[in-house]
């Protein structure tokens, strides 16, 4: 295709890409439901009222470079802000984003979006490679209409990065293998370094690297000497470390921090997540490639694959993304934690090679019949109406109103100010300054910690329960394993009617359930509950800080004798903790035992 015709195209495919991923960008807003960890560690990067700006994040179950990314693009609204009066100081600046973390949500909802579009063109120089211009298109167009890299285009996380600098290191990674130049060598360590800055398992494209280096040596006739000593492999991975500690620092400056995250991190991949606990191979068969991916693009991928690996042209040029695939899909498949996203660093080598099938295929027609350029761009386009129907229907989705916003907005006209709640994770989020809140602990990883928090007396002068289905149905869909939770449910049912219900499906979001005591049924409370139950708790941390959370609501309430209780227990469970103490010791001042108090808050110093 000629130039004056290619780059206009190309630009055109860019804009159709972004605009997909633009559509319905809010969703959710005013609130943020997304995890959306690197624009809140970014914010975290600003520091508190008065104090100064902290760029460590503190936080390394997966590297920084997304929330740098997001942090830069703040302070060029912080920049703009301040240059048109908006904000007036830094301090202003923070309280703008603390007033609504959905302004600061869409500039990176906006980035992710950007850098989804930009993915489509390293696929595009990869296809072409692979198997020529009508490839590259086809991946090109496969890889703007795809509906996991649509969908997370759309959601702050660093998997669309990790996607974007995958890409990138197995286009470099097919230059080795067909130049060996110097600068192909750096340019894949420079992506391979900024991919595991965004994500770990990025560290696995250096499978491609090696196994590129050893393919461009073979071709060259060098023995194991040459391979090993290779002044262009050792520079391009000084240049992956170099990347990736520019992009990741504080891994490095705080490495015993990142090393007890990291080891946290590879603990939960290993053990799982509540209602994610078996291996993900199924999973990403059943779900992932079937749903994100779609099955037209999935099975072009293995055929296109397979045509490729059968060529000799074409062999050499494969292998490094075939083997970084095969790679990452064994290390994936031996978690017990999935989740589709995980499967998004595979999707450019996938759309590359569904793209060499649309186009080897089309050209075969075009031998037989005529006219090959139309039978391959038909090939391209058929392959694409399967992923972007998907695509179009997940973003009318994303486009209904949320399941708990409307609850929320629920709960603000029909309970009463000063009600107290119960409110499970992953529901709304009712306004604390209105409402007597309390939230349902929830632990994914090792669920059972707070098995003994799911006991109805606990909550008997309770007004309301909100639950929510993508922790509920968790629970249920083995109550064998969760009797606990199984029990709580079902008395819940008993004791509770339900006023108000939001479907999912209908809406965005899980299905939320409201429910309202009957006052008519007055519950047996904590008091009735036996004294062994707390004694076989002692040294539980975490259930001692939420009975102590617990204890401040009822104190909240005005029932002064339980919260007294719940607190007492609460520092029996875990003497060293300062909120149990501090919070006991505001519920003793409040009735009148002031000595015993000051002793509490004394304790709770130390």
């Amino acid at each position: 295709m000629k130039r004056r015709v290619e780059a206009p195209l190309l630009a055109l495919l860019l804009l159709v890409a972004l605009a997909v991923r633009l559509i319905h960008l809010d969703w959710g807003f005013p609130q943020v439901y997304e995890e959306a960890t690197p624009l809140r560690e970014a914010v975290e990067f600003w520091g508190k009222p008065g104090g100064a700006v902290d760029l460590n994040p503190h936080f390394f179950r997966y590297p920084s470079l997304s929330f740098g990314l997001n942090f830069v693009l703040q302070a060029a609204a912080y920049l703009w802000l301040s240059a048109t009066g908006a904000v007036d100081s830094l301090n202003g600046f923070r309280q703008y984003l603390a007033e609504d973390l959905s302004r600061a949500a869409l500039w990176g909802r906006a980035l992710q979006a950007v850098a989804g579009a930009l993915l489509l063109l390293p696929v595009r120089a990869l296809a072409r490679r692979l198997a020529g211009d009508a490839a590259g298109w086809s991946a090109a167009l496969l890889t703007a209409v795809a509906p996991l890299a649509v969908l997370e285009s759309q959601v702050i996380g660093p998997d669309t990065y990790l996607a974007l600098f995958a890409a990138l290191a197995l286009a470099a990674a097919t230059g080795v293998v067909d130049r060996g130049e110097r600068r192909d060598y750096l340019w894949c360590g420079l992506w391979i370094g900024l991919a595991t800055a965004a994500k770990y398992p990025g560290a696995l494209l250096l499978a491609a690297l090696l196994t590129a280096h050893l393919l461009r040596r073979r071709g060259d006739r060098e023995g194991p000497a040459g391979v090993l000593f290779s002044s262009a492999l050792w520079q391009a991975l000084f240049t992956a470390a170099v990347a990736f500690a520019a992009a990741s620092p504080y891994v490095l400056l705080d490495a015993s921090s990142a090393a007890q995250d990291i080891a946290f991190e590879r603990r939960h991949m290993a053990l799982g997540h509540l209602g994610r606990e078996g291996r993900a191979w199924i999973f990403y068969l059943r779900s992932a490639f079937g749903e994100g991916w779609t099955p037209p693009l999935a099975l072009a991928a293995l055929a296109g694959l397979a045509v490729l690996l059968a060529r000799p042209a074409s062999r050499r040029r494969a292998l490094p993304a075939a083997v970084f695939v095969a790679l990452l899909w064994l290390v994936m498949g031996s978690w017990r934690m999935a989740a589709p996203r995980y499967i998004l660093p595979t999707l450019p080598a996938a759309a590359a090679w569904a793209g060499a099938a649309a186009a080897l295929g089309g050209a075969a027609l075009g031998r037989r019949l005529g006219a090959s350029r139309v039978w391959m761009a038909l090939a391209a386009v058929l392959l694409a109406v399967w992923p972007a129907v998907e695509t179009g229907h997940a973003l009318s989705v994303r486009g209904r109103e949320d399941t708990r916003s409307l609850a929320a907005q629920w709960i603000e006209a029909h309970l009463p100010e000063g009600s107290t709640l119960l409110v499970e994770r992953y529901g709304p989020e009712p306004s604390s300054q209105r409402h007597n809140v309390l939230y349902l602990p929830l632990h994914g990883i090792t669920p059972h910690v707070y098995d003994p928090a799911y006991s109805l007396p606990l909550y008997a002068t309770f007004d309301a329960v909100i639950l929510s289905s993508q922790v509920g149905d968790r629970y249920l869909a083995d109550p064998r394993e969760y009797p606990a939770q199984a029990d709580f449910y079902a008395a819940l049912e008993r004791a509770f009617s339900e006023a108000a219900v939001f479907p999912s499906g209908r809406h965005l979001g899980p299905t939320i359930r409201i429910l309202r005591r009957r006052a008519e049924a007055p519950l047996p409370d904590l008091s009735r509950i036996p004294s062994g139950f707390f004694s076989e708790l002692e040294g539980n941390r975490r259930l001692a800080e939420y009975f102590s959370t617990l204890g401040a609501v009822l104190s909240k309430q005005g029932r002064m004798d339980l919260a007294s209780t719940m607190l007492r227990e609460a520092v029996d469970m875990d003497p060293e903790s300062a909120q149990a103490w501090g919070n006991l010791g505001v519920v003793m001042l409040r009735q009148g035992e002031v000595q015993e108090a000051l002793a509490a808050l004394r304790r709770a110093r130390v």
